[in-house]
């Protein structure tokens, strides 16, 4: 046998075309890897050929290097491949795809939305003909724009909501006075010994709690300007109480008042701070079905800024503290997070859910907020 040297210059193009070679795989690599979507190309047999680190980190199962595992191993921990492969589709019909899908997100394990781009990579030769060889998948995370959209969505529903509930709620409120005026009237002329008289009390009371409703409507529907002035923080809350004592006491509501002496003024619309803690005191005592506590406290307290590097620097400002606190069943858990949210109610056949996404509403109209804690 005989063997033929390779001619020097011959070796030398060869490794200065290795090298070339080399040089642009790490671009590739590098480019791919700083983009924040995630890429990645199987082939015919669903074998992973590629992953950039964004593909790479979304594997749910991996034996360290995903190249040449089946990708609905790596992406879903299956052995068979996907019923909604659109891969095999993509393979199937030759031309770029578009899908939107919704998945879960392995870092935090919460529900996503991906825009998944598919393209199609043929190899046209007598070996192959025109057939596709690979297909790149690129996928977003798209989650955010989505609920941003459905944000959107509701925010136009609750808008022409509103305006309609406004509308029917101003209608109703005229009917509902009258019905609630001549009550009153029977009232007066019925002793109280008479039967017809409780008949007449629970009229009543129901007229007032539909008022209630309508106004409720009516305000959550088209909000009146506020008009902002100097307030002081405990005469508000003494106006208040004296609008809803009455039904604190037949309730068998004890008041508790613990408000620090001299706090400062503070800069909202008078009418609009009673209305939330009206709100608030209503809730408290419709918690507290078989008497309680209803207990509004109220301080001054000082809010710190803080530098860049999370130190405590001299107060910014002071700021007004008002706790309603009863001693009724409390909120379940789940529960929490949603009792602001409109429409939502944790009372059987009671309001319409609008009462504490007002006060939401007021507080973050005064540059405030509103906070609740609970344990059932």
């Amino acid at each position: 046998m005989s063997y033929s040297k390779i001619n020097p210059r011959r070796q030398e193009k060869i490794m200065q075309r290795l090298q070339a070679l080399e040089e642009r795989e790490q671009l590739f690599q590098t480019v791919l890897d700083s983009f924040p979507d995630a890429i990645e190309i199987i082939d015919q047999d669903f074998k992973v050929v590629y992953l950039n680190s964004a593909a790479a980190g979304r594997a749910r199962h991996s034996t360290g290097n995903q190249t040449g595992e089946k990708c609905h191993q790596v992406f879903y921990n299956r052995e068979e491949p996907c019923s909604f492969c659109p891969a095999k589709k993509a393979f199937e019909v030759g031309e770029p795809g578009y899908v939107l899908r919704k998945d879960v997100n392995v870092l935090s394990n919460e529900p996503c939305f991906e825009e998944l781009l598919l393209l199609p990579v043929k190899i046209n030769n007598q070996t192959n003909g025109n057939q596709v060889k690979w297909v790149v998948e690129v996928a977003k995370d798209v989650t955010r724009e989505k609920e941003m959209e459905q944000q959107l969505i509701r925010s136009d529903r609750l808008v022409a909501i509103g305006e309609m509930a406004a509308a029917v709620a101003h209608e109703f409120n005229n009917p509902l006075g009258i019905i609630l005026g001549f009550s009153q009237d029977l009232l007066t002329e019925v002793d109280p010994v008479d039967p017809r008289y409780n008949s007449l009390k629970i009229i009543e009371e129901e007229a007032r709690r539909c008022k209630k409703i309508m106004r409720d409507l009516m305000e959550f529907g088209r909000p009146a300007p506020a008009q902002f002035t100097h307030i002081d923080t405990l005469e508000s809350i003494q106006k208040g109480i004296g609008l809803i004592s009455n039904q604190a006491e037949k309730a068998g509501i004890q008041m508790r008042i613990e408000v620090q002496e001299d706090l400062p003024k503070i800069w909202a619309d008078p009418q609009q701070v009673t209305q939330v803690l009206v709100n608030l005191f209503f809730n408290a005592i419709e918690a507290m079905p078989e008497g309680g506590t209803l207990t509004i406290r109220g301080a001054n307290k000082a809010v710190e800024k803080t530098g860049s590097h999370g130190h405590a620097l001299a107060p910014l400002d002071d700021e007004v503290v008002v706790a309603v606190e009863d001693t009724g069943i409390g909120i379940q858990p789940k529960d929490l997070p949603k009792i602001f949210r409109t429409f939502f109610t944790t009372k059987q056949k009671k309001g319409m859910g609008l009462g504490l996404s007002v006060c939401e509403s007021i507080m973050k109209s005064h540059g405030g907020r509103i906070a609740v804690e609970s344990i059932p």
